[in-house]
């Protein structure tokens, strides 16, 4: 289809036209930016492919939850476990807070943090995915992709969560967890830094 000659148009039409075309191009630019998202969810760390790698590599190190938590108590005793009623293979990390509740004004309250695995725990978050198909940004066809239906989280990113919520250090992770003595994960480190 050639070019079309709008100085014979109406003006109106030529409106009309020329929305469609931005309109067609803002949704090219969607689907390549939600490719790129769905990349990124996925991106190797380091040289561990997340997505494909079952290996040792990709687990790090495991440990039990109780394991994580008798190291935790160590750090920070006021932290608690409590295990998830409605989906038993999950839990969740709490911290026992001697100031009143701001919604209820009771003390003292449990606070959540983070939700860890109730068994083992990987040291790597699990990215849990589901292969689809997306359109090519030129609709002429479709490419395999994979849609992010969430994460598990490691023990690295569980720590983590608590270091940014204040409630234990990073010089106690290391003493405690040794961090620095597994893969040198650069979102770790990354997330270090900021």
């Amino acid at each position: 289809m050639g070019e079309i000659r709008k100085e014979i148009l109406a003006p109106e039409t030529v409106k009309a036209i020329d929305q469609s075309k931005e309109a067609a191009h803002a949704s090219k630019e969607r689907v390549i930016q939600d490719r790129k998202d769905r990349e990124s969810y996925i991106a190797p760390d380091g040289n561990v492919d997340i997505l494909r790698d079952k290996s040792a590599a990709q687990r790090g190190r495991a440990l039990q939850r109780s394991e994580i938590m008798r190291r935790l108590k160590v750090i920070n005793p006021a932290l608690i476990y409590e295990r998830s009623n409605n989906f038993p293979d999950f839990g969740a990390i709490y911290i026992v807070e001697n100031r009143p509740d701001p919604i209820t004004n009771i003390a003292p309250w449990k606070r959540h943090i983070v939700g860890l695995m109730h068994d083992e725990n990987w040291e790597f978050h699990r990215p849990l995915v589901v292969d689809e198909e997306m359109p090519e940004p030129d609709g002429l066809g479709t490419v395999k992709t994979v849609q992010l239906e969430g994460q598990i989280p490691g023990w690295r990113t569980v720590l983590l969560r608590l270091v940014v919520d204040g409630v234990i250090k990073p010089a106690d992770v290391e003493k405690h967890f040794h961090v620095s003595r597994g893969r040198s994960s650069q979102k770790w480190q990354q997330a270090q830094v900021n």
